[in-house]
C-alpha cells in the first residue's frame, strides 16, 4: 500500500528548557493529568536536527498532575513521552498555557489538548491520522491474509478501501488546514499529503506560512519541497521522452510507442505498495493490450537481478526499462518523481491525459478512452 509521505526535513537547534523563576514569565508551561500512572516519569522532549532529544523530566504528583515548563526561541513542535508507553506531539511558544490530558497506559490511549489554538489544532489533525493509521494497519492485516490464500479478488477489494479511505483522510486533512490557516499544526498537516498530487493546494500555502513564520526551518523545508515540485510534469503537457534499456540490454524509447495510448509506469521491485498494486495493473493491461494500449515500465531499481525477477514473478508481460539508478532514474528525474507508485496516461499524439490512477479508477479511465 501507498506509504504515506511524512518529511521531517529541517536543520534546528535543540533549546534547553529554562525554569528559573525569572524566565518563566517569558516561557511556556505544560500541565496536565494521567489517567493510568505507570512507572517512571513524563520527560518531554524537542524535535531537532537527530531527532527527539530530552530536555526535561518530572514526576507526577500525588494526584497524578504534572508540570513542565521551558522557554523556546520560536514555535517548535515537542513530544510529551508518558512512560515510553504514551507519546503526545504538541506545538510549544512562549506565553502558552497548555494542558494535555492522557491515559498514559497505551500507545493509542485517549487524549485531549487545550490552551493554545495550535494544540488544539494539532489535536484533531494526529486523531485524523491516529485513526487512518489504526484502520490502515487492519486493512494490511487482511491483505496478507488474502495473498496467503492467493485470494486475487479480496485483495483487490482491499486496495480499494485502502485508497478510498486515504482519499477520505487527505480530504479531512485539507478542511483541517484551510480552517486552521497559516499555522504549524496545518504545516504538521501537510506532511501526510503527496505534493505531486496535492501541488495546486499546496503551493499557494508556501507563502502564506513564510509570512506567518518568515524565520521557522519547518516552513523552509516546505517551501523548497514545493518549489521541487513547481515544474514536475502535468496533464495537459507533452510527455518527456525517456529513451533506457530493457532487461536485455537494449535501448527503448517512449516515443517508440507513439501512436498508442501508454501508462508510464514508474515502480521498483523494492517498492512494497508498488508489488501490491500490480496484479492490479495486469488486469488492467490483460484487458486492454490488444486495444490500441502499452505499458511502457520505468524501474527504479538498482539491482538488475531483482528487476528481472520482479518483473518474472509478478507476470509484468510489457514493456520495461531502467537505468538502475535508483532515485537518481534518468526517467524518473525528466518527470519529477519523487515518489512510487507513479503512473502517467499518456495519448496517441504524446499528451498527458491523466496522472497517478489506480485500480478500477485507471480501468474506468481507459474503458472510457479506448469505449471498451
Amino acid at each position: 500500500m501507498k506509504k504515506l509521505i511524512f518529511l521531517f526535513l529541517f536543520a534546528v537547534t535543540v533549546l534547553a528548557c529554562q525554569t528559573k523563576a525569572e524566565d518563566r514569565k517569558d516561557g511556556f508551561t505544560v500541565t496536565g493529568k494521567v489517567k493510568t500512572p505507570q512507572k517512571g516519569k513524563v520527560v518531554l522532549h524537542i524535535l531537532g536536527k537527530q531527532g527527539f532529544q530530552p530536555v526535561d523530566s518530572v514526576a507526577l504528583a500525588k494526584d497524578n498532575t504534572y508540570t513542565l515548563k521551558g522557554k523556546t526561541a520560536e514555535p517548535r513542535f515537542y513530544m510529551l513521552d508518558f512512560y515510553d508507553v504514551q507519546k503526545v506531539l504538541v506545538i510549544l511558544a512562549n506565553g502558552d498555557n497548555i494542558t494535555v490530558d492522557v491515559d498514559g497506559n497505551n500507545p493509542n490511549g485517549a487524549f485531549t489538548m487545550k490552551g493554545s489554538a495550535e494544540v488544539e489544532q494539532l489535536e484533531k489533525v494526529v486523531k485524523v491520522q491516529n485513526n487512518f493509521q489504526a484502520k490502515a494497519a487492519a486493512l494490511q492485516a487482511d491483505f496478507q491474509k488474502a495473498a496467503a490464500k492467493k485470494d486475487d479478488k479480496a485483495k483487490e477489494n482491499i486496495q480499494a478501501k485502502y485508497f478510498a479511505m486515504q482519499k477520505d483522510q487527505n480530504e479531512e486533512l485539507k478542511k483541517l488546514i484551510k480552517a486552521g490557516g497559516p499555522t504549524l499544526a496545518s504545516w504538521y498537516a501537510t506532511n501526510a499529503l503527496n505534493p505531486e498530487e496535492e501541488y495546486a493546494f499546496l503551493a499557494p500555502l508556501a507563502p502564506e506560512f513564510e509570512k506567518a513564520f518568515p524565520n521557522s526551518e519547518y516552513i523552509k523545508d516546505f517551501s523548497a519541497k514545493i518549489a521541487q515540485y513547481k515544474n514536475a510534469v502535468q496533464v495537459g503537457q507533452q510527455a518527456p521522452d525517456i529513451a533506457l534499456n530493457s532487461p536485455e540490454g537494449k535501448a527503448v524509447s517512449l516515443s517508440s510507442l507513439r501512436g498508442k495510448y501508454v501508462l508510464i509506469d514508474f515502480w521498483a521491485s523494492w517498492c512494497g505498495p508498488c508489488r501490491q498494486e500490480n496484479p492490479n495493473v495486469v488486469k488492467m493491461y490483460n484487458r486492454f493490450k490488444g486495444k490500441n494500449f502499452e505499458i511502457f515500465g520505468v524501474s527504479l531499481d538498482k539491482e538488475k537481478d531483482k528487476w528481472t525477477q520482479a518483473i518474472a514473478n509478478d507476470g509484468l508481460t510489457w514493456v520495461h526499462v531502467s537505468d538502475l539508478k535508483f532515485w537518481n532514474s534518468a526517467g524518473a528525474e525528466a518527470y519529477g518523481v519523487r515518489s512510487i507508485p507513479a503512473t502517467f496516461l499518456v495519448d496517441p499524439q504524446g499528451v498527458i491525459v491523466a496522472k497517478n490512477l489506480r485500480g478500477k479508477e485507471l480501468e474506468d479511465k481507459l474503458a472510457q478512452i479506448l469505449r471498451q
